[in-house]
């Protein structure tokens, strides 16, 4: 039971740290480094702001935000395993996918991206050939759309469905939050299916791919479950 306790509150802990974390990183990015976070891999980036200092450095660590994702995730099925083990496991592979995902996008704009956006900010006056062109629309085609947007929003979206509806069945969240995480799923769902067919990336890109909306469920599955499992002791 000890080691249970532990599990939960180290969980709950990690996800509080990883919502706010994630939320005054995308701050700094913004209004700090004037890192243009809303185009994701895109390369809209100049010479200017790829020369800030330590702006490489930062995106490196904050790269590795996502692995608070995983002892948070332990910390959920910790939580609710006693009610659906078989569903709570399911859910932390999903939650421990999409933060691997998450990760190796957020990984691409410190590694290969920086070099292809100095490349091509430097090519870009008449000089950029269309294999060069090709080459960075496919590859961040694959690192980011398929795998940063495709995969991350639907692993974790399902992971928070499922969290979501045994919280609700078996009474061991809120209602309010397991609805919210019910209705954010399915919102993630139908706009990611919206975006294979459409090919918008608006629709993701502002629409439920912002941290934020993610951030606040999480925040607040931490926050209960730190709070519940206090009560209990």
């Amino acid at each position: 039971m000890d080691e249970q306790i532990r599990s939960v509150r180290t969980g709950a802990i990690c996800l509080i740290i990883f919502s706010l974390a994630v939320i005054a990183a995308t701050i700094i990015l913004d209004y700090l480094y004037l890192y243009p976070s809303g185009h994701g891999a895109s390369l809209h980036l100049n010479l200017a702001i790829l020369e800030k200092p330590g702006i490489r450095e930062y995106l490196a660590i904050i790269a590795f935000l996502p692995f608070f994702l995983v002892p948070g995730a332990v910390g959920v099925y910790s939580y609710l395993q006693s009610e659906a083990q078989g569903t709570m496991r399911t859910a932390m592979y999903f939650a421990l996918l999409g933060a691997l995902a998450w990760v190796i996008d957020a990984m691409l704009w410190p590694s290969l991206n920086w070099y292809l956006a100095t490349g091509y900010t430097v090519l870009a006056k008449g000089k950029m050939t269309n294999d060069m062109l090709y080459l960075i629309g496919g590859l961040n085609s694959y690192f980011h759309v398929f795998i940063g947007v495709y995969l991350k929003v639907f692993a974790l979206s399902f992971w928070m469905w499922l969290v979501s509806w045994t919280g609700l069945r078996h009474n061991k969240l809120p209602a309010w939050l397991c609805y919210f995480g019910i209705v954010l799923a399915i919102i993630a769902w139908i706009t990611l299916l919206a975006r294979i067919l459409f090919g918008d990336p608006l629709i993701i890109d502002y629409g439920v791919n912002v941290y934020p909306i993610y951030d606040l469920w999480i925040f607040f599955l931490g926050c209960f479950m730190l709070a519940k499992i206090n009560k209990e002791l």
